[in-house]
């Protein structure tokens, strides 16, 4: 299904250069092949070598291509960066190629999905519930599945391997002053929403969410989201408190499904985020 997609849609091809809103370039450099390792388990995934060029046509970063196919005439799209030092990339050059990253992933799916067709969001079955000690290897494997953008922006931070004392410190909660929530689907943790109250004012919590990447455009962030905001508003928090990273166009999509108002203030480059609990929030 997927060659025969790809094959009748021969737009992306060696050396098709593919201008991005962002200023910048996606070269592909290879035929798109079929992948022994799929992004997404029980789905057909192809993949290719490209290029990330800036607006002077200077190399950013050289990515692997994934293309899966969710059903016929609908494919993801996932930018990954092949050099494996990028934490010691300059954040200039980190916001950059997330930057052109986003555009590439959007520009090559609307090609593949008939581009100006409108996008019909997936829907898949997931589970919610309370995370669990044993769920350390799941949150491990949870991981390695994020993209690089994706564990920067949970983390603020290129963080490159979990390390075991902070596996046990996210799987470990009092279900108190911290707790996390966990979507499931098919046994595998997909996506975790987490929060940690403040020690100086317990109406206040930090809060953080994350989905793994073939999965988003589910509602899973939202319902986590939601799903923990109850929770905590039974405890008597008040405020959700998070730290976002400048770029992060996704965090404003995912408060702006909230039923509440919530506000935003920049300190040093990056932005803070305040998110009431409203009552209304555990009906």
């Amino acid at each position: 299904m997927v060659a025969r997609t790809l094959r009748d849609r021969s737009k992306i091809a060696p050396a098709s250069g593919f201008a991005l809103r962002d200023g910048g370039t996606l070269v592909v450099e290879d035929p798109l092949r079929p992948s022994t390792h799929p992004l997404v388990r029980g789905q057909e995934s192809w993949r290719a070598g490209a290029r990330l060029l800036n607006g002077r046509g200077q190399v950013v970063a050289r990515v692997d291509i994934e293309v899966v196919m969710w059903t016929p005439g609908s494919m993801l799209v996932q930018l990954r960066p092949v050099d494996a030092n990028t934490h010691r990339w300059s954040a200039r050059r980190a916001r950059r190629y997330f930057a052109l990253a986003h555009a590439g992933a959007d520009r090559l799916e609307r090609v593949l999905n008939d581009e100006g067709a409108r996008r019909v969001a997936r829907r898949v079955p997931f589970q919610i519930r309370p995370i669990e000690v044993d769920d350390l290897e799941g949150l491990r494997a949870l991981f390695w599945r994020l993209s690089p953008e994706s564990r920067y922006y949970r983390f603020l931070a290129p963080v490159r391997r979990p390390q075991e004392r902070f596996l046990h410190h996210l799987a470990e909660v009092d279900h108190e002053a911290r707790d996390a929530i966990v979507a499931v689907i098919d046994d595998e943790i997909v996506g975790v929403a987490r929060y940690d109250r403040d020690r100086s004012d317990p109406r206040n919590a930090e809060v953080a969410v994350v989905v793994e990447d073939a999965w988003h455009r589910n509602g899973i962030a939202t319902r986590l989201g939601f799903e923990l905001s109850k929770t905590a508003s039974r405890r008597g928090i008040e405020q959700f408190t998070a730290t976002v990273a400048a770029d992060n166009r996704a965090i404003a999509t995912f408060v702006g499904s909230l039923p509440v108002q919530s506000s935003w203030a920049w300190d040093g480059g990056q932005r803070q985020l305040a998110i009431p609990l409203a009552h209304h929030m555990e009906s």
